[in-house]
């Protein structure tokens, strides 16, 4: 194959309806992931800005590119046609593991435990068992902001030791000792500052404070260093 002005220029107009059909595609996840998955601050101490990176390269990068190398109009449409067979089929393979690998690490609750909070992903719920429909008793949709009270009865006691021998559960991962946030308000003790009570969140990618106003709506974030993980 001879690369001429002529090539280069088909290529080019390949290489952009590719981008364009990717981009349709792309820009209502990355909506996805930004308001209902990892809203922020979530996006960034959590895991959205690293799934969005995994997702765009292999959205907007791998495909177009694969794209751009084999197409030439000199081809034979059945040529054309088992090549573009190829890209999108493995172009949507990794689109598909990258939607569900992200959605399990979506955030489901925030957890307030020992004066911080936690974010809790979607996968660390798999191995509990309740019903699904009890999400409501904690509030509206995901993320749920919701209290880590202590065990009160004997199974409460030997469920959490359980799920922390054999499931590696941590305590603020226990959905069994959720309670809405807005139930024990008067126990939160955070850092006053300019109107607002500031708390810690532990991000498994970043740390973050967060403030809070006297109906503990979120009006401020302040990040912090990122994790070494």
């Amino acid at each position: 194959m001879t690369w001429t002005r002529e090539l280069l220029r088909s290529k080019s107009k390949a290489l952009a309806i590719h981008l364009g059909i990717s981009a349709a595609i792309f820009v209502p996840l990355l909506g996805l992931i930004w308001f209902a998955w990892f809203p922020p601050p979530f996006f960034y101490t959590d895991g959205g800005w690293q799934g969005v990176r995994i997702m765009l390269i292999v959205d907007m990068v791998i495909g177009p590119t694969l794209t751009f190398l084999v197409w030439n109009p000199a081809k034979t449409r059945r040529a054309l046609t088992v090549d573009y067979v190829f890209i999108c089929t493995v172009q949507l393979a990794a689109l598909v593991y990258g939607y569900v690998s992200v959605e399990s690490k979506r955030v489901m609750a925030v957890a307030y435990h020992e004066g911080a909070f936690t974010a809790v992903t979607k996968d660390r719920f798999v191995s509990q068992k309740f019903d699904r429909s009890e999400w409501s008793r904690l509030g509206q949709r995901a993320p749920y902001w919701v209290y880590v009270r202590a065990p009160t009865t004997p199974d409460e006691r030997a469920g959490a030791l359980a799920f922390e021998l054999t499931a590696s559960a941590f305590r603020h991962e226990l959905f069994f000792l959720y309670d809405p946030l807005s139930a024990h308000a008067g126990e939160l003790r955070g850092e006053l500052r300019d109107g607002l009570r500031f708390f810690p969140l532990k991000g498994y990618f970043r740390l973050a404070q967060l403030g809070f106003d006297d109906r503990l709506q979120l009006q401020a974030v302040e990040y912090g260093p990122e994790m070494p993980n």
